[in-house]
């Protein structure tokens, strides 16, 4: 990782991470870089590995989305990262696009930014020599296709604390062509059949997924009887509170009340799972 880190900063603007190049190769075929070197992360070692320690789920950044979706570790840790894992894309695609690199690109219509974020992922990132820091997920984007990475550090590890007892995650998307057009991710923590904690995260209609605060406030404190009203009040609060990517007046409206919609719906579910526990 040092070594690669060292490769790109010699190389400066025109060298680029290369992992599974699910996006970089697409955008390069545009004509929309300048790039005259890739550095291949794939065969470094320890960057797909996956492991549990200290109440963490440790997912190394090379690993791909069918890595991912079939890890037995995943699937007892973090089973909602296995059920979006499983819907990115096509197959060919999951084969070879990794969870770094689709965090790094920052696309705003991503599945796993989204859920990461609702689950208080963190990622580590490695640079020159013997720089590493850790950062919140949801500090890693500046703004749409815009990262905090500076131009020689890489994702070398996603952390996912393993979720606390009681609670349930919930993620939906609308997708009406090839990407999506908004993705949610509701989690909530029940106690004694009440809502004591909640995050709700919106994507893709967003420049960068943003939990909303109001909307996780409308959560907290219900109970069963008082699901539908608190649904909704988090929705209405979601759609004021959300900061649109395209708020004009034809596009504004309807992605707000796209939001409304899929946040209720989202809430709804994760909330009824959670006090069925």
């Amino acid at each position: 990782m040092e070594e690669a880190a060292s490769l790109l900063h010699r190389f400066g603007d025109v060298a680029s991470f290369y992992a599974g190049g699910t996006e970089l190769l697409l955008v390069m075929k545009m004509g929309l870089t300048d790039l005259s070197h890739l550095v291949d992360l794939k065969r470094i070692d320890g960057l797909r590995s996956v492991s549990v320690s200290n109440g963490t789920l440790r997912i190394g950044g090379a690993a791909t989305h069918r890595e991912i979706e079939s890890n037995p570790l995943v699937m007892e840790y973090a089973p909602a990262m296995v059920s979006v894992a499983s819907r990115i894309a096509n197959a060919r695609v999951r084969a070879v696009g990794t969870l770094g690199g689709n965090l790094a690109f920052a696309d705003p219509a991503s599945d796993p930014a989204t859920l990461l974020t609702a689950l208080g992922a963190c990622v580590e990132v490695r640079g020159t020599g013997d720089s590493r820091r850790t950062l919140p997920l949801e500090d890693l984007w500046v703004g749409a296709y815009q990262t905090a990475l500076d131009h020689d550090e890489l994702i070398e590890a996603v952390t996912i604390p393993v979720l606390k007892p009681g609670t349930s995650v919930a993620h939906e998307r609308m997708k009406f062509q090839e990407r999506p057009a908004i993705t949610v991710t509701v989690s909530v923590t029940a106690v004694n059949g009440s809502i004591v904690d909640a995050r709700v995260v919106v994507g893709a209609v967003a420049p960068v997924p943003r939990r909303l605060a109001r909307a996780e406030y409308a959560l907290v404190g219900l109970v069963a009887e008082t699901t539908e009203a608190g649904v909704d009040l988090a929705g209405d609060a979601a759609a004021d509170g959300v900061q649109l990517l395209d708020d004009s007046d034809e596009a504004g409206p309807y992605n707000r009340q796209l939001t409304r919609i899929l946040v209720a719906r989202t809430a709804r579910q994760a909330i009824e799972s959670a006090l069925l526990v």
